[in-house]
């Protein structure tokens, strides 16, 4: 019995040695806590690391599991998840420690703010990126164009200038061989065959130096007051022999009373040539072309309509393209370059005048010139 009630005394002494130890830690760790003095070291350190973030901290009891500081548990759920967190008091052994928490509320807006420049710059580099390889793919597709429609050129010149060099060296060949007894009208005929392809040769080689000076941008425009009817008259009368050839036919329509214009006669004289020449050219056996006008907001409206093959959709976006050529099919053979629409484009351009096209395949084209009556 003695044993026992020795046993049962030193258990109820520990007891209360215990709970003295406990009150001691407890009451040393409130009086060593201090809201002014942690936020004060807070404040100095955070500005020592660049941080000038807004901030919340408390001291999370460990034995209440209460917030020493904050009254309104409702709101302490981030606080409490907070990655920022540490012992307060790492060395008691007697008791668990508190945890000082720390939490940013303005986090993410605070990483953003800081990153926004090199999220910026980094956008920026992804566009230009985007920019040089879109200008990349694009060059090469226009080179291959452009490879395309060189070779074409050169087929095709070399073949128009071929034609009259082998016709002028057979004439030649036949006038110089002293085998053939050639009487003088054969004689004539051949001086008159090589002095007819020496023009063909030299129209053609002209048609390509034109095309440089039609690309200068030094080209001079004489605008002058000149009389658009009397013009489409005059290129009408020389292209008329043309038509007839291919017993075709051309109309006028001059429905304007006043067609003057300021313009430049010689070049408004050749749109209208290669407009029509396009048109007889492009056309079936028998052609019917249309030279109208009518006005339209003081502008003058010319239009060419044929009744030719037509051009598609596609074609249209690059007749005026220098060099390109819409495809005849069976039609006929046409022969040219390609230069004379980019010609046209551009001294339209010039006389700051527009141009459009209506055309569908095998149902005609109609190409029609806007151009102001009040100067250019």
């Amino acid at each position: 019995m003695l044993k026992n009630r020795l046993k049962k005394n030193a258990t109820l002494v520990n007891d209360i040695v215990n709970e003295i130890a406990l009150i001691t830690i407890r009451k040393d760790q409130n009086e060593l806590v201090s809201y002014d003095k942690i936020d004060s070291l807070f404040s100095k350190e955070l500005l020592v690391h660049g941080i000038k973030a807004e901030y919340v901290f408390d001291i999370l009891d460990a034995q209440t599991n209460r917030l020493t500081f904050s009254e309104d548990e409702s709101g302490s759920s981030e606080l409490r998840d907070s990655p920022y967190k540490i012992a307060l008091f790492p060395n008691t052994y007697l008791l668990e420690s508190d945890e000082l928490l720390l939490y940013f509320p303005d986090k993410e807006s605070l990483i953003i703010k800081n990153s926004w420049k090199v999220l910026v710059v980094s956008i920026l580099l992804i566009f230009i990126l985007i920019g040089l390889f879109y200008s990349s793919i694009s060059t090469i597709y226009k080179q291959k164009k452009l490879s395309v429609v060189k070779n074409d050129f050169i087929n095709n010149m070399t073949h128009e200038l071929k034609t009259p060099i082998s016709t002028i060296s057979l004439a030649c060949e036949a006038l110089s061989d002293k085998t053939l007894m050639l009487d003088t009208n054969r004689r004539s005929s051949y001086v008159s065959m090589i002095k007819e392809e020496n023009k063909r040769l030299s129209i053609l080689v002209d048609n390509v130096l034109k095309s440089a000076v039609w690309d200068s941008t030094h080209l001079k425009v004489n605008f002058v007051r000149i009389n658009l009817h009397e013009v489409i008259q005059h290129v009408s009368q020389n292209f008329d022999i043309q038509i007839n050839n291919r017993n075709g036919k051309l109309t006028l329509d001059l429905a304007v009373e006043e067609a003057f214009i300021n313009a430049d006669k010689v070049h408004i004289s050749n749109v209208i040539y290669n407009l029509l020449d396009n048109a007889n050219k492009y056309s079936p056996e028998t052609p019917k072309i249309l030279i109208s006008t009518r006005n339209a907001d003081n502008s003058i409206i010319l239009s060419i309509t044929d009744n030719g093959i037509g051009i598609s959709k596609d074609n249209q976006k690059k007749i005026f393209d220098k060099f390109f050529r819409v495809s005849t099919g069976n039609i006929h053979d046409v022969k040219g370059f390609g230069l004379g629409l980019s010609y046209v484009k551009r001294i339209i351009d010039l006389h700051h005048a527009e141009i459009s096209i209506e055309s569908a395949k095998n149902k005609g084209t109609t190409i029609s010139i806007k151009i102001s009556t009040h100067g250019k």
